[in-house]
């Protein structure tokens, strides 16, 4: 028997079977009256010989037939009806195989039911078999497919056979799997298991991810053993095909309304769901019973379970489950698992670090996915405000700069802005503080006046404002105004009680040197690591200017360095140690090269400093003060 392949549903057949269709068109045209008759009845105008080929001609552009599109479309099916009988017979029967009809248009569809519908008659039968196959997921978005199956299945004309093809089971893709790899079932089985859960048992999507094992070696053949060897774990763990999630999204539709909730609620946390916060949650009335549902779901393979998290197959079907919230709801319900996460922690207001835990942070994403800015019930507020601060601040410190700013401007609609001033003065001003080093950290400078501003508007305290003149004093350097940022730091430091001298003379650099020196001298290593640590709060601000100010002298009025250097170290030693107490000691080992030529007590007074930042474990200062040793101390 012939067989015909159409992977892309009736393409032109002039071209499979130019000669016969020549013979069909033409040499049937030109029979007997009842031959007309049969035109007559598939209602063809009459034409030439010539304009009937052109008819079907794929490139045919003759304006000048005017033929009607639906008298041309009965004309068309006429003759394939005529080409089928010319080209099978019942000793040599055609059979059809028609690939992806679920993208067959209308016309393609009607053609179709016109050649399996057709009438044969009993001295020239059509002898064709149609065998079409389409996705059924696929298949209810093309009406015209569902109309043309129904109009099968209605009629007597046409014996019809539904064949569906669903998934392998666990043995089947057991034996699959075995006879691929040449292994006994029971040795092939772990992996089947896996191999099942991500492809459903689909045959194509099992060949296609025994493949991708390959190339990425999860599953290779060893030759020491010359067998099969694979990794269950990895394979257990690589993310899935994009066809195969495809189909775990249709199964996701298919499940229980009570398991799609569960998942909807689990895919608001993004591809990775912690449970600790599924715990939390399931212990609440609004959404209870969460574990149980997204376990079955893991048994489905939507999900998979890593221990202390659920992992979405795929990122289609995270995209699925979370698409099955309205999106009227969306807001509200990711504001309300995280003010459910986070309600247990609501009562702790130390400044503990065990406070933010990743839990928390999770907590804190979901009421910012919610964009809500304010919170209804107002007891909540301080709270959720005080978490995003704290949340801001340790984004400063893992340099996550554009997230801290985030957070922190939640935090200050959460608190109320303006308003937050009178009745929660402490939070708002530390709110008020962060988004100052944010704005700089992200350089924003007019962002930064604006928060100074307001700092200045509402408190009265020179100590209130400190940190504030702190970033202001960053900023003024960072636009390039460093003698205003010179002069805003010296005017700072006389209200912090030092005495800034108008002129440095070298009489006077002296006299610095040797009653530093002369301090310094009774201050060994271990007097060093067991000195006190500083607590004056204005003498902790006062280390903390004099530090910022020397490289701005360095660039304006050198001569001033040395002053500074030398005042740090003397605070070091009468206040206590703190980090910046390092970088005085070695800007005292500096002078001792410059004034001195002690390169001895540099390196000595050098590695000093360092033992200072290891004290405190300022890790994050020691590449400072690394590249100041190299470039002004070791280079001698």
């Amino acid at each position: 028997p012939g067989i015909v392949v159409l992977s892309q549903f009736i393409p032109s057949l002039r071209s499979l079977y130019p000669n016969i269709f020549q013979r069909v068109v033409v040499e049937e045209l030109s029979e007997s009256d009842c031959e007309q008759d049969d035109w007559d009845n598939a209602n063809i105008l009459d034409s030439s010989k010539s304009s009937s080929i052109d008819c079907i001609d794929d490139d045919c552009d003759d304006d000048d037939a005017f033929i009607d599109a639906n008298i041309f479309q009965n004309r068309l099916q006429y003759l394939f009806q005529k080409l089928l009988r010319a080209i099978s017979n019942p000793e040599s029967p055609l059979f059809f195989f028609l690939d992806d009809l679920q993208w067959a248009d209308c016309s393609s569809l009607r053609l179709l039911s016109s050649l399996v519908m057709g009438q044969d008659t009993d001295d020239n039968p059509m002898c064709v078999c149609f065998v079409g196959s389409y996705r059924s997921s696929e298949a209810n978005i093309n009406q015209s497919l569902v109309e043309c199956i129904q109009s099968f299945e209605d009629s007597n004309a046409v014996l019809l056979t539904s064949i569906s093809l669903d998934g392998l089971a666990k043995e089947g893709t057991c034996a699959m799997i075995s006879s691929a790899l040449k292994l006994p079932a029971r040795l092939v089985r772990n992996l089947a298991d896996v191999v099942h859960m991500k492809t459903l048992g689909n045959p194509l999507f099992v060949r296609t991810l025994l493949a991708s094992m390959v190339d990425d070696q999860s599953l290779s053949y060893s030759f020491m053993t010359r067998r099969w060897m694979w990794d269950s774990k990895a394979i257990k763990l690589a993310p899935l095909p994009e066809n195969i999630a495809i189909i775990l999204t249709q199964k996701l539709r298919r499940m229980p309304r009570e398991v799609q909730e569960a998942l909807s609620i689990a895919a608001c946390f993004g591809l990775v769901v912690d449970k600790e916060c599924l715990k939390i949650l399931s212990e609440s009335s609004e959404f209870g019973g969460l574990l149980p549902h997204l376990d079955y779901a893991a048994q489905s393979g939507i999900v998979a379970d890593h221990g202390s998290n659920y992992v979405f197959t795929h990122d289609l079907v995270q995209k699925a489950a979370y698409d099955l919230i309205p999106e009227e709801s969306l807001d509200k319900t990711h504001f309300s698992l995280g003010l459910q996460i986070i309600t247990p922690y609501s009562n702790e207001r130390s400044t503990d670090e065990l406070q933010l835990t990743s839990t928390t942070f999770i907590a804190i994403e979901q009421i910012i996915a919610s964009r809500c800015r304010e919170i209804p019930n107002p007891t909540f507020r301080a709270p959720l405000a005080d978490f995003l601060v704290k949340a801001g601040e340790r984004s400063i410190e893992m340099a996550d700069f554009p997230l801290a700013l985030k957070y922190i401007t939640y935090g200050l609609d959460f608190l109320g802005g303006d308003e937050a001033w009178g009745s929660n003065f402490r939070l708002s001003l530390r709110l008020h503080e962060a988004a100052c080093l944010a704005c700089y950290l992200n350089v924003m400078p007019r962002q930064v006046m604006t928060f100074v501003g307001k700092i200045m508007e509402n408190t009265d305290s020179f100590v209130d404002r400190i940190k504030a003149f702190y970033v202001l004093t960053k900023t003024l350097a960072s636009l390039g105004k460093i003698k205003e940022a010179v002069e805003k730091i010296f005017h700072i430091l006389e209200q912090l009680g030092e005495e800034i001298p108008n002129d440095i003379t070298p009489d006077s650099i002296m006299f610095v040197m040797e009653s530093t020196k002369q301090l310094l001298s009774r201050f060994s290593r271990e007097k060093l690591l067991n000195a006190p640590k500083m607590t004056d709060y204005k003498k902790l601000w006062t280390l903390r200017f004099y530090d910022l100010s020397a490289p701005y002298l360095f660039l304006v009025n050198p001569t001033y360095v040395p002053l500074v250097e030398c005042r740090m170290a003397q605070l070091s030693v009468r206040y206590g140690l703190c980090k910046e107490s390092a970088f005085g000691l070695f800007g005292y080992a500096q002078c001792l090269i410059q004034i001195y030529q002690d390169l001895d007590g540099a390196h000595r007074w050098t590695k000093m400093a360092r033992l200072v930042l290891e004290r405190f474990n300022a890790t994050n200062m020691f590449p400072k003060l690394t590249c100041l040793q190299y470039s002004f101390v070791n280079v001698w």
